[in-house]
């Protein structure tokens, strides 16, 4: 069968062997309606990427990552959605193999798409991954579950038009997959300026011919959308997949006929051995976005060089190499103008049309939005807060909560210009954490916001598994418990976990400590905050005696690209001064902040009530 690639936007002829075949020229510079043929008749961009018609023993397997990259490190403002590291996927769990939520592709791939993604952001669009490489123990489990006929939880989401002992005969799921050569990915487009996913005309991994790129179905604007993506692809060196809108693969991929078998994480591509048999990870790591002449990153580095060389009198195992990160103003932004999780709940109880705030609840919720735009906060607010916005969410599942979440997230971020809420993360902080993790560091987040919002906010960025997230607590029920209490009440099949609202610990200043020790049950070696919220962690990271430790505190001295505070900052200078901690200035010790398309726009500027408004 005659194979043509449709390389759109370009005028191209093919010529087909009329006299044997008795067909027509074919115009590849075709209208949309004549691009949206019929399934007899459309033009097949390239035979099926998942198919293995190769010979078996032409088959490689390998182990080895090391020309693999972090597809976050290629591409900083990519969008992460690993839908089989969740449960939201055909199958209907987490899928063998995938151990973080992080994309990996192999070098070659990963520098085209930033390729991509240059073109595509001057467009106005970001680049949002579903899916990368793929280990062959997670094919595997699609062929485990494609054998089981009762297990069709997902059909209705994934496969409605279909049933599934066609799957497998109808090459949806195979024995080999090209994700699993690593140059093989599934995405697609985030409009910045509405600042939600492109409507493409059909969702990932739909098992049908509304999947197909060309598909007549869908309307001329979903088309187009395709057609920009297809295209920017096309235009770097990736080849298209017939059935599958979504599905890129590099034209020239260097591992054609090898299929590797590491897990999806990040410690896959960090630990690289050399030739004595030492881990080489230092070599491969580097800590971005920091200054050249940065005191703080050369601190940083002379230490987890020590800690980490085996010849080393600061030498400090594996197990023991814990760090714990603060996280509004020490990760991401609190300064827009306040910490994410107040400028949520203000959200909740005074904008959000769905929910009818009690009296009590949106008279405080009123001080705090004149506090945290005037500067006047209310008295005892941080109490406050934890109580109401506990009560605010109260009746929601976890998941929901992580959904509402999720929408604030791609608010704007008050006082700058493109940035979001959930954008707003210090590039030389989310490299840092990279950093460590390459280096054998466990990472936690230890934050006094809300455990179940930090989880959504770090998941796709830091790829921090949820059960090393540290935060504010309430209590969760079943949503037919009807105050009964835990210790008599028993979950039942027809129960669901929803949050009860009633707060259990606000993780500041002590109550970190506490949580460090009950949670991880070992003292961190690496601490890492911003405020006085923080100096408890610090202190008890440093009175480790064990080991050789550290405690950062980070200045924000920034009064260019970000809302800074001198007083705030001499302040936590003079406490590092007289506890031993070491200071990062935002000033002199970051290369860039958000990135150098964000400045920094007057709080003054803005309406009050369109800057707390998600869809303003």
């Amino acid at each position: 069968m005659m194979r043509i690639r449709l390389l759109c936007g370009i005028l191209l002829t093919v010529s087909m062997v009329c006299g044997l075949l008795g067909c027509a020229t074919v115009s590849l510079n075709m209208p949309n309606e004549n691009m949206k043929e019929t399934a007899e008749n459309k033009v097949a961009e390239e035979s099926t990427t998942e198919e293995t018609d190769k010979d078996e023993e032409r088959l490689v397997y390998s182990d080895d990552a090391s020309d693999f990259v972090l597809v976050s490190e290629a591409v900083p403002d990519v969008i992460l959605e690993i839908r089989y590291y969740s449960t939201y996927n055909f199958v209907g769990d987490r899928i063998a193999g995938y151990e973080e939520p992080v994309a990996l592709l192999t070098r070659e791939a990963a520098t085209a798409l930033a390729e991509v993604s240059n073109d595509l952001r001057d467009k106005g669009f970001r680049l949002k991954i579903f899916d990368a490489y793929r280990p062959q123990m997670a094919v595997t489990n699609f062929m485990s579950w494609a054998q089981d006929p009762d297990d069709v939880r997902m059909k209705e989401y994934f496969y409605p038009e279909l049933e599934k002992d066609v799957l497998f005969p109808q090459g949806y799921i195979m024995e080999h997959s090209g994700h699993s050569r690593g140059s093989t990915l599934d995405l697609t487009l985030f409009d910045m300026k509405t600042e939600k996913e492109v409507d493409m005309g059909g969702t990932f991994d739909y098992f049908g011919e509304l999947s197909h790129p060309d598909y007549k179905g869908i309307t001329d604007e979903q088309y187009e959308n395709r057609m920009i993506l297809r295209e920017a692809m096309l235009s770097h060196g990736f080849k298209p997949l017939a059935e599958e809108w979504w599905h890129f693969t590099l034209e020239n991929e260097p591992y054609p006929n090898t299929y590797f078998t590491f897990p999806v994480s990040t410690k896959s591509v960090r630990n690289t051995v050399s030739a004595g048999g030492a881990s080489d990870n230092s070599q491969e790591a580097e800590l971005e976005y920091w200054s050249d002449d940065s005191v703080a990153a050369a601190s940083i580095r002379d230490y987890v060089s020590r800690v980490t060389d085996k010849n080393s009198d600061s030498f400090i195992p594996e197990e023991d190499r814990i760090a714990v990160f603060d996280l509004d103003g020490t990760i991401i932004g609190e300064l827009y103008p306040s910490y994410f999780e107040y400028m949520m709940f203000i959200h909740r109880a005074l904008h959000d049309d769905t929910y009818d705030a009690p009296d009590d609840m949106r008279e405080f919720a009123e001080a705090l939005e004149a506090g945290v735009y005037g500067g006047d906060m209310p008295q005892n607010h941080e109490r406050l807060h934890a109580k109401y916005a506990g009560q605010s969410y109260a009746g929601m599942t976890p998941d929901e909560l992580k959904d509402y979440t999720r929408k604030f997230m791609e608010s704007d971020a008050d006082g700058f210009t493109n940035l979001t809420k959930g954008e707003a993360f210090y590039w030389p902080m989310v490299s840092l954490v990279q950093y460590l993790k390459a280096n054998d560091f466990t990472v936690y987040i230890v934050s006094g916001s809300d455990r179940t919002v930090v989880r959504t906010l770090v998941k796709d960025k830091l790829g921090i598994p949820e059960n090393r997230v540290i935060g504010m607590s309430y209590t969760m029920v079943s949503d037919n418990q009807n105050g009964t209490d835990g210790l008599e009440y028993i979950y039942t099949k027809d129960d669901e976990v929803i949050l009860g609202g009633d707060l259990i610990i606000k993780t500041i200043k002590m109550n970190k400590v506490s949580a460090i020790a009950e949670e991880i049950g070992k003292v961190p070696v690496l601490s890492f905050g911003n405020t006085a919220g923080d100096q408890s962690m610090a202190q008890y990271t440093v009175n480790n005696d064990q080991y050789e430790t550290k405690a950062y505190m980070l200045m924000c001295d920034d009064l260019v690209r970000e809302h800074g505070n001198m007083k705030k900052a001499d302040a936590m200078k003079q406490m590092c001064d007289e506890c031993g901690f070491e200071p990062i200035s935002m000033r002199d010790d970051f290369a860039t902040i958000y990135g150098d398309e964000v400045e920094v726009v007057d709080y003054e500027e803005l309406e009050v009530d369109e800057a707390l408004d998600p869809a303003a």
